[in-house]
């Protein structure tokens, strides 16, 4: 017992002594670090700090994001042996200061949406849609985009067509778009919709009892969203009906019709259920449960307006009315809205 105690004793001994060494080493490296700092030369500290300064700088940053985004992109293009010989990439990289957060990242969302306008008209729908699009960017602070058939003139294609050349317009800005028809309007301001993004998929898009629907998605700044934008575009026109642009991306990833291709474009698309994103209004469900709106769902959509010619006006009204209520919204007058080619801008979120 007594030796044990002696051998106890004596490691707490030289546990002491090498903390008291460690204590004045630690002192003098510290002096000696001073000294060095203090002793270097005016254009040496000069030169360092400016090398600091430009490692930190936001464009310094937006170069890196940058190569790191292209080197994640030739690495998904040689993954998924897609076509880059023309230009050795599908997108050019977009303006370094347009669109930038000052982290050096992309934004993460903007909502864009097509006016409904045609020869300088817009739809009866567009203010409405505009000031429910409008507060709840700035809610969350996105961007809002809207456009027109300015993008589509001379192309003889219905307007609906017109959201493909504007995605492909503002992405490269963006590391998510979210496609939104006017039809459509938020009805839950305190969720935001940048949570429904997954890097799982490349389109984010629900079905309905006839397939995936255009009326809402998501579509990621990726090699392979640029390829298949390409590629809806030259869908034949036989496979254009009966719903247009739709109608062309349900025929690229039917494996009956495409078979070539098909397995490719769904591996890249991820369904969510349909009341996560796009729940349809009342009469515009037929009576299908698992699509109709219920209180406390994200987004609600009347797709086919023209097919209840009698009640689609007064029901759109009556959720944009109970969506100012419930938003404390009411002072809104959406018909103080004057249709716009174009309408671009960044809001900060609401603290």
């Amino acid at each position: 017992h007594i030796e044990k105690t002696m051998r106890q004793s004596s490691c707490w001994f030289l546990a002491l002594i090498n903390t008291v060494a460690s204590f004045f080493l630690a002192l003098k490296s510290t002096q000696f670090c001073s000294m060095m700092e203090f002793d270097l030369p005016k254009e040496t500290k000069a030169e360092t700090t400016e090398i600091k300064a430009e490692v930190r700088s936001p464009q310094e940053l937006h170069k890196q994001a940058l190569e790191v985004l292209e080197r994640a992109n030739r690495i998904q293009l040689k993954q998924d042996g897609l076509n880059t010989s023309s230009t050795g990439r599908v997108w050019e990289p977009p303006d370094p200061n347009a669109g930038f957060r000052s982290n050096g990242t992309l934004p993460i969302l903007a909502i864009l949406s097509i006016n409904g306008q045609k020869e300088g008209k817009a739809s009866w729908q567009y203010p409405m849609s505009f000031h429910n699009k409008l507060e709840y960017s700035k809610r969350w602070g996105y961007d809002l985009i809207i456009e027109d058939d300015s993008l589509i003139k001379g192309s003889n294609r219905h307007i609906a067509w017109a959201k493909f050349p504007a995605i492909k317009k503002w992405l490269p800005r963006y590391q998510w778009i979210l496609c939104m028809d006017m039809d459509a309007y938020f009805m839950r301001f305190d969720l935001p919709v940048h949570k429904l993004a997954n890097n799982d998929g490349d389109i984010i898009i629900a079905k309905d009892w006839n397939g995936i629907n255009t009326g809402i998605f998501l579509m990621r700044n990726s090699p392979y969203t640029f390829q298949i934008l390409d590629q809806l575009w030259s869908v034949p026109k036989q496979f254009w009906k009966p719903w247009e642009e739709q109608s062309a991306l349900m025929y690229l990833t039917d494996r009956q019709k495409n078979r070539a291709n098909a397995d490719l474009h769904i591996k890249h698309m991820l369904h969510v259920p349909q009341r996560e994103m796009n729940a349809y209004g009342d009469e515009f469900a037929y009576n299908h449960k698992d699509a109709q709106f219920q209180w406390g769902d994200r987004i609600v959509h009347f797709p086919n307006c023209g097919g209840f010619p009698h009640s689609c006006r007064s029901t759109m009204e009556r959720f944009f009315n109970q969506m100012k209520a419930m938003m404390g919204l009411q002072d809104i007058n959406a018909t103080e809205v004057k249709p716009t080619l174009y309408y671009s801008e960044h809001y900060d979120a609401y603290p």
